[in-house]
């Protein structure tokens, strides 16, 4: 069963203190480490994040915490769950390398 702090992260994320939300689901996983609803929360957190701060590392941490989630007790669901979110963040990272190699590549035609 979810603890508080997975309900604070919840209430923060319905307010957008995405960061807040974070350390909440950390709190969460402290309190709950084999409950895995707190790590599907805290990708959660880090993916909007990442969708208002483009910053890669966040994709990392999305990637670091599916691991910890992986290695719960999960459901089929959970599990199809996190299949498709390594897919989406493998597809996003490989989207930013193609950009990136695409904007230096005309940076040096210019």
């Amino acid at each position: 069963m979810s603890g508080s702090a997975y309900q604070r992260g919840r209430q923060l994320l319905k307010e957008g203190e995405l960061a807040d939300a974070i350390w909440a689901f950390m709190d969460e996983l402290q309190e709950n480490p084999d409950e895995p609803a707190g790590y599907f929360a805290l990708m959660e957190a880090y993916q909007l994040s990442y969708t208002v701060f483009p910053d890669p590392q966040l994709l990392q941490q999305v990637k670091n915490v599916l691991v910890g989630a992986r290695d719960q007790d999960l459901d089929e669901e959970q599990e199809r769950l996190a299949d498709a979110i390594e897919r989406g963040i493998d597809a996003e990272i490989e989207a930013r390398a193609l950009q990136e190699g695409q904007e230096r590549h005309e940076g040096h035609e210019g």
